[in-house]
């Protein structure tokens, strides 16, 4: 975590209380920067994605208090069981560019836009679909 600290708090004055609240604030760029940090810093060596067992955990500590559909999100991905196979780069950083655009309300939601299938698949399952080119 030396890496993070110093790009985000050069002096190290900051007490780790107030680190977590500016990471964890939605008002702040550090949350995205925290986020982005995880997944390399958690990858088993020679691996290119995360396994269930380590990526659900911390995705349930880091998003799902944080955003209702990140709570959501896990909650799907553990409701897969051995279905869900692994998390990689691409879908970790979508999943946090998805979460923030679509918004709890889901109203920045929009087929058009460049998804994974897997996140389009647990768009679904949150009741945003098209028929007739509208969204039910």
């Amino acid at each position: 975590m030396t890496r993070l600290e110093s790009t985000l708090y050069p002096s190290t004055t900051a007490s780790p209380s107030q680190i977590s609240d500016d990471i964890f604030s939605p008002a702040q760029p550090s949350f995205s920067s925290f986020y982005s940090f995880l997944f390399p810093f958690l990858l088993p060596d020679g691996s290119k994605s995360l396994p269930p067992s380590l990526a659900l955990p911390v995705l349930s500590v880091v998003l799902a208090p944080k955003y209702k559909l990140g709570k959501e999100f896990v909650e799907y991905a553990e409701g897969l069981g051995e279905g869900f196979k692994s998390v990689s780069t691409d879908t970790w950083g979508m999943l946090l560019e998805f979460i923030e655009t679509v918004g709890e309300d889901l109203e920045g939601w929009s087929e058009m836009d460049a998804c994974e299938f897997f996140l389009h698949t647990f768009s679904l399952v949150l009741g945003v679909g098209v028929s007739e080119g509208k969204m039910d």
